[in-house]
Formats: structure tokens, sequence, C-alpha cells
């Protein structure tokens, strides 16, 4: 059986997976209208990846916080002003 974390993480390959195949046709389609079409299910597939993280997140801020503390270490290394290091959960 699968944990609620798992759960959500399945959710968000999915969505990942789906956003990349709509990139790949919106780079391939010469008709506008498809284009704007696609481009806005992507816009609602990245929606979805952001809701299965607050979910997570949810049960795991220290998931983000850790996440962003190692990406800040990184940056500061290369004397990068990276926007994660003003952010905290």
């Amino acid at each position: 059986m699968m944990s609620d974390y798992q759960i959500a993480l399945e959710g968000i390959k999915a969505e990942l997976e789906a956003i990349m195949l709509y990139e790949n046709l919106l780079k391939k389609t010469t008709d506008k209208v498809l284009a704007k079409t696609l481009g806005d299910i992507i816009l609602e597939e990245k929606k979805h990846v952001g809701e299965f993280l607050a979910n997570i997140l949810d049960k795991d801020a220290d998931l983000l916080n850790n996440g962003i503390d190692e990406v800040c270490k990184l940056a500061k290394m290369i004397d990068v002003d990276h926007p994660a290091c003003r952010m905290k959960l």
C-alpha cells in the first residue's frame, strides 16, 4: 500500500511527464490556436505540481527548508544571491 507521501510523489512525476510532453508538442506545432491550448494546459499542469508539493510540504516542511539551506550554501560559495535564500517556511 502506498503512503500519502508516495501518492503525492507519483502525482508530481505524472504531472512533470505531462508538462514535458506538452512542451515538446508545443515546439512542434505551427497552429497558433493549438499552441495557445498547449500553453494553457502546461500552466494547469504546473499548478497541479504545486498542489502536490503543498501536500508533501504539509507533511514534511523540513523537506523544503533543508533544500533551501543546501541551495543557499552552494549559492554563497559562488557569490550568488539566490531568491530561495530569502524565504523560509
